[in-house]
């Protein structure tokens, strides 16, 4: 039963999750025979000022391709 964990930084639609995890378990049913019934997945938003990349927090950043 695989429990997956995804981190990403805030600001992904409830459609793009929606489409996320209708991705993700196809992948598994088909590659590790899992049930689609016994795949669950768990969203973490990152919240921008909670998260840093190279020295700095990404809140701060400019660059918008992280």
């Amino acid at each position: 039963m695989p429990f997956i964990h995804v981190e990403i930084l805030e600001g992904l639609t409830e459609d793009q999750k929606q489409e996320i995890v209708e991705e993700v378990t196809s992948s598994f049913q088909r590659v590790a025979k899992v049930p689609q019934d016994k795949v669950f997945i768990f969203f973490e938003d990152l919240t921008k000022s909670n998260y840093a990349k190279n020295g700095s927090l990404v809140s701060r950043l400019q660059d918008k391709n992280l």
